[in-house]
Protein backbone atom coordinates (compact mmCIF):
# COMPACT_ATOMS: atom_id res chain seq x y z
CA UNK A 1 0.00 0.00 0.00
CA UNK A 2 2.71 2.75 0.59
CA UNK A 3 2.81 3.17 -3.69
CA UNK A 4 -0.69 5.40 -2.53
CA UNK A 5 -1.32 8.02 0.02
CA UNK A 6 -3.64 6.03 2.70
CA UNK A 7 -6.08 8.31 4.76
CA UNK A 8 -8.01 6.77 7.78
CA UNK A 9 -10.75 5.01 7.29
CA UNK A 10 -11.99 6.44 10.07
CA UNK A 11 -12.33 9.75 8.49
CA UNK A 12 -15.05 8.00 6.04
CA UNK A 13 -18.41 9.05 7.23
CA UNK A 14 -21.63 8.37 5.34
CA UNK A 15 -23.87 11.88 4.90
CA UNK A 16 -26.22 10.38 2.29
CA UNK A 17 -24.03 12.12 -0.73
CA UNK A 18 -22.55 8.98 -2.09
CA UNK A 19 -23.40 5.31 -1.57
CA UNK A 20 -21.00 4.11 1.57
CA UNK A 21 -18.55 0.87 1.06
CA UNK A 22 -17.50 -1.58 3.34
CA UNK A 23 -14.50 -0.41 4.42
CA UNK A 24 -13.38 -3.38 6.92
CA UNK A 25 -13.76 -5.52 3.86
CA UNK A 26 -9.81 -7.19 3.66
CA UNK A 27 -7.18 -4.56 1.52
CA UNK A 28 -9.27 -1.68 1.30
CA UNK A 29 -6.96 1.55 1.06
CA UNK A 30 -8.01 5.01 0.78
CA UNK A 31 -5.81 7.03 -1.62
CA UNK A 32 -8.15 10.01 -2.27
CA UNK A 33 -10.23 12.06 0.05
CA UNK A 34 -13.17 14.25 -1.29
CA UNK A 35 -13.88 13.18 -3.42
CA UNK A 36 -13.25 9.38 -1.92
CA UNK A 37 -11.15 6.53 -4.14
CA UNK A 38 -10.54 3.37 -2.76
CA UNK A 39 -8.28 0.63 -3.94
CA UNK A 40 -8.61 -3.11 -2.69
CA UNK A 41 -5.37 -5.25 -2.57
CA UNK A 42 -5.90 -8.78 -3.70
CA UNK A 43 -9.69 -8.10 -4.53
CA UNK A 44 -9.46 -11.21 -6.56
CA UNK A 45 -7.04 -13.79 -6.69
CA UNK A 46 -4.51 -14.74 -9.49
CA UNK A 47 -6.88 -17.54 -10.32
CA UNK A 48 -10.01 -15.61 -10.86
CA UNK A 49 -8.32 -13.35 -12.69
CA UNK A 50 -6.71 -15.52 -15.50
CA UNK A 51 -10.53 -17.57 -15.58
CA UNK A 52 -12.27 -14.21 -16.52
CA UNK A 53 -9.68 -13.51 -19.03
CA UNK A 54 -9.95 -16.90 -20.42
CA UNK A 55 -13.76 -16.64 -20.46
CA UNK A 56 -13.63 -12.87 -22.26
CA UNK A 57 -10.38 -13.24 -24.81
CA UNK A 58 -12.47 -15.18 -27.71
CA UNK A 59 -15.64 -12.92 -27.25
CA UNK A 60 -14.39 -9.24 -27.27
CA UNK A 61 -15.42 -6.80 -30.08
CA UNK A 62 -14.17 -2.83 -30.19
CA UNK A 63 -15.66 -0.58 -27.32
CA UNK A 64 -18.41 1.24 -28.50
CA UNK A 65 -18.68 4.93 -26.07
CA UNK A 66 -21.62 7.66 -25.64
CA UNK A 67 -22.14 9.34 -28.55
CA UNK A 68 -24.21 11.87 -26.77
CA UNK A 69 -23.96 13.58 -23.53
CA UNK A 70 -26.30 11.40 -21.82
CA UNK A 71 -25.03 7.90 -23.42
CA UNK A 72 -27.87 6.93 -25.25
CA UNK A 73 -26.23 6.26 -28.22
CA UNK A 74 -23.27 4.79 -28.54
CA UNK A 75 -20.41 4.01 -31.34
CA UNK A 76 -16.61 3.42 -32.08
CA UNK A 77 -14.41 5.81 -31.92
CA UNK A 78 -10.70 7.12 -31.19
CA UNK A 79 -11.33 8.14 -28.16
CA UNK A 80 -12.15 4.30 -27.15
CA UNK A 81 -9.70 1.73 -28.70
CA UNK A 82 -10.39 -1.21 -26.24
CA UNK A 83 -12.28 -4.22 -27.13
CA UNK A 84 -14.71 -5.35 -24.41
CA UNK A 85 -17.31 -8.03 -23.71
CA UNK A 86 -20.47 -7.96 -21.50
CA UNK A 87 -20.89 -11.04 -19.13
CA UNK A 88 -23.81 -12.88 -18.07
CA UNK A 89 -24.89 -12.54 -14.27
CA UNK A 90 -25.09 -16.32 -14.44
CA UNK A 91 -21.23 -16.94 -15.30
CA UNK A 92 -19.69 -15.06 -12.74
CA UNK A 93 -22.14 -15.35 -9.22
CA UNK A 94 -18.99 -15.66 -6.92
CA UNK A 95 -17.47 -12.65 -8.28
CA UNK A 96 -20.44 -10.23 -7.88
CA UNK A 97 -20.97 -11.99 -4.53
CA UNK A 98 -17.42 -10.73 -3.85
CA UNK A 99 -18.38 -7.26 -5.03
CA UNK A 100 -22.06 -7.43 -2.82
CA UNK A 101 -19.60 -7.62 0.36
CA UNK A 102 -16.95 -4.76 -0.70
CA UNK A 103 -19.48 -2.22 -1.72
CA UNK A 104 -22.70 -2.93 0.91
CA UNK A 105 -24.85 -3.18 -2.23
CA UNK A 106 -27.12 -5.98 -3.16
CA UNK A 107 -26.38 -7.47 -6.55
CA UNK A 108 -29.58 -5.94 -8.24
CA UNK A 109 -28.14 -3.05 -8.40
CA UNK A 110 -25.55 -4.05 -10.56
CA UNK A 111 -24.87 -3.92 -14.37
CA UNK A 112 -23.76 -7.09 -15.91
CA UNK A 113 -19.65 -6.83 -15.62
CA UNK A 114 -18.11 -5.68 -18.37
CA UNK A 115 -14.33 -7.28 -19.17
CA UNK A 116 -12.08 -4.82 -21.13
CA UNK A 117 -9.04 -5.70 -23.16
CA UNK A 118 -6.17 -2.63 -24.37
CA UNK A 119 -3.32 -3.97 -26.32
CA UNK A 120 -0.42 -1.73 -27.76
CA UNK A 121 -1.42 1.77 -28.15
CA UNK A 122 -5.22 1.58 -26.91
CA UNK A 123 -6.36 4.14 -24.68
CA UNK A 124 -9.66 5.53 -23.24
CA UNK A 125 -9.64 9.49 -23.29
CA UNK A 126 -11.05 11.02 -20.17
CA UNK A 127 -14.49 10.01 -19.50
CA UNK A 128 -17.21 10.01 -17.01
CA UNK A 129 -18.63 6.78 -15.81
CA UNK A 130 -22.09 8.07 -14.77
CA UNK A 131 -24.90 9.43 -17.17
CA UNK A 132 -24.66 13.90 -17.75
CA UNK A 133 -27.82 14.43 -15.90
CA UNK A 134 -29.86 12.06 -13.21
CA UNK A 135 -33.07 10.27 -14.11
CA UNK A 136 -35.17 12.67 -11.59
CA UNK A 137 -38.64 10.10 -11.81
CA UNK A 138 -36.02 7.34 -12.50
CA UNK A 139 -35.80 5.45 -16.15
CA UNK A 140 -37.13 2.39 -17.93
CA UNK A 141 -34.48 -0.13 -16.16
CA UNK A 142 -33.69 1.86 -13.26
CA UNK A 143 -36.76 3.18 -11.42
CA UNK A 144 -35.64 4.69 -8.46
CA UNK A 145 -35.73 8.95 -8.28
CA UNK A 146 -32.39 10.70 -9.46
CA UNK A 147 -30.71 7.29 -10.57
CA UNK A 148 -27.82 7.41 -12.17
CA UNK A 149 -24.60 4.68 -11.91
CA UNK A 150 -23.06 5.82 -8.04
CA UNK A 151 -20.22 3.10 -7.88
CA UNK A 152 -17.53 1.73 -10.38
CA UNK A 153 -15.51 -0.70 -9.10
CA UNK A 154 -13.18 -2.36 -11.56
CA UNK A 155 -10.26 -4.60 -11.07
CA UNK A 156 -7.46 -5.13 -12.84
CA UNK A 157 -6.77 -9.04 -14.59
CA UNK A 158 -3.00 -9.18 -14.91
CA UNK A 159 -0.01 -7.45 -14.24
CA UNK A 160 1.09 -4.32 -16.66
CA UNK A 161 4.31 -3.35 -16.85
CA UNK A 162 4.19 -0.54 -18.77
CA UNK A 163 1.64 2.28 -19.53
CA UNK A 164 -2.21 1.48 -19.40
CA UNK A 165 -2.73 3.63 -15.77
CA UNK A 166 -6.04 4.99 -14.90
CA UNK A 167 -5.24 8.58 -14.50
CA UNK A 168 -7.56 10.24 -12.51
CA UNK A 169 -7.15 13.97 -14.17
CA UNK A 170 -8.67 16.28 -11.62
CA UNK A 171 -7.35 14.54 -8.37
CA UNK A 172 -4.21 15.84 -7.24
CA UNK A 173 -1.63 13.98 -4.63
CA UNK A 174 -0.55 16.11 -1.89
CA UNK A 175 2.84 16.50 -3.84
CA UNK A 176 0.87 17.94 -6.89
CA UNK A 177 0.88 14.54 -8.59
CA UNK A 178 -2.22 13.38 -10.31
CA UNK A 179 -3.71 10.76 -9.44
CA UNK A 180 -2.60 7.52 -11.07
CA UNK A 181 -3.82 3.68 -10.57
CA UNK A 182 -1.02 1.37 -11.86
CA UNK A 183 -2.60 -1.74 -12.98
CA UNK A 184 -2.14 -4.54 -10.55
CA UNK A 185 -3.42 -8.16 -10.98
CA UNK A 186 -6.24 -8.83 -8.76
CA UNK A 187 -6.39 -5.18 -7.27
CA UNK A 188 -9.46 -3.09 -7.68
CA UNK A 189 -10.26 0.35 -7.71
CA UNK A 190 -13.69 2.45 -6.37
CA UNK A 191 -14.50 5.62 -7.20
CA UNK A 192 -18.30 7.31 -7.18
CA UNK A 193 -19.31 9.23 -10.67
CA UNK A 194 -22.40 10.55 -8.88
CA UNK A 195 -24.60 11.73 -5.87
CA UNK A 196 -26.76 9.68 -4.65
CA UNK A 197 -30.57 10.58 -4.35
CA UNK A 198 -30.23 11.09 -0.71
CA UNK A 199 -27.77 13.61 -1.10
CA UNK A 200 -28.26 16.48 1.72
CA UNK A 201 -28.25 19.15 -1.29
CA UNK A 202 -31.01 18.13 -3.20
CA UNK A 203 -30.03 20.00 -6.26
CA UNK A 204 -26.68 17.14 -6.13
CA UNK A 205 -29.12 14.12 -6.24
CA UNK A 206 -27.92 12.01 -8.83
CA UNK A 207 -25.76 14.79 -10.52
CA UNK A 208 -22.67 13.73 -12.12
CA UNK A 209 -19.87 13.97 -9.70
CA UNK A 210 -17.01 15.92 -12.20
CA UNK A 211 -14.07 15.63 -10.52
CA UNK A 212 -13.58 11.81 -11.43
CA UNK A 213 -13.07 12.26 -14.61
CA UNK A 214 -10.69 10.09 -15.59
CA UNK A 215 -8.67 8.07 -18.79
CA UNK A 216 -7.34 4.73 -19.53
CA UNK A 217 -3.98 5.75 -20.36
CA UNK A 218 -2.43 4.53 -23.82
CA UNK A 219 -1.40 0.79 -23.33
CA UNK A 220 1.95 -0.60 -23.72
CA UNK A 221 1.38 -4.02 -22.62
CA UNK A 222 -1.56 -5.81 -23.14
CA UNK A 223 -4.13 -5.11 -19.97
CA UNK A 224 -7.62 -6.47 -19.18
CA UNK A 225 -9.80 -5.43 -16.07
CA UNK A 226 -13.30 -5.81 -14.96
CA UNK A 227 -15.53 -3.04 -14.38
CA UNK A 228 -18.86 -3.38 -12.20
CA UNK A 229 -21.19 -0.35 -12.45
CA UNK A 230 -23.44 0.09 -9.78
CA UNK A 231 -27.13 2.44 -10.10
CA UNK A 232 -28.69 3.93 -7.04
CA UNK A 233 -31.65 1.40 -6.34
CA UNK A 234 -32.41 -1.79 -8.15
CA UNK A 235 -31.78 -2.82 -11.81
CA UNK A 236 -34.92 -4.34 -14.29
CA UNK A 237 -32.64 -6.64 -15.79
CA UNK A 238 -35.26 -7.31 -18.18
CA UNK A 239 -35.40 -4.33 -19.72
CA UNK A 240 -31.99 -3.28 -19.56
CA UNK A 241 -30.58 -1.16 -22.85
CA UNK A 242 -29.05 -3.04 -25.55
CA UNK A 243 -25.70 -1.64 -25.00
CA UNK A 244 -25.91 -2.83 -21.06
CA UNK A 245 -27.21 -6.68 -21.53
CA UNK A 246 -25.00 -9.51 -21.63
CA UNK A 247 -26.99 -11.66 -23.83
CA UNK A 248 -23.97 -13.70 -25.37
CA UNK A 249 -23.23 -16.88 -23.88
CA UNK A 250 -19.36 -17.05 -22.74
CA UNK A 251 -17.96 -19.95 -21.42
CA UNK A 252 -19.44 -22.87 -18.74
CA UNK A 253 -16.83 -21.47 -16.41
CA UNK A 254 -18.76 -20.20 -13.01
CA UNK A 255 -16.80 -17.99 -10.98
Amino acid sequence: GAEYPSFPLADYADDGSFWHINVDFPGVQAVHKDPWVFVVHNLLSAEQCDALVAKAAPHVERSRYGLHDDSSEFEAGDERTSSDVRVPYEEVPGIQATMSALLNMDECHFEPAKIIRYRGGDRFGLHHDSMASSYEQGCCDCPTSFSNRVVTTFVYLNDVATGGATRFEALRLADGRVLRIRPRKGMGCIHFPAYMHTAPDFDSRGRRDERVIHEGMPAVDEKYLLTQWCWTGPLLREQLDEDFRADKFLSDVIL
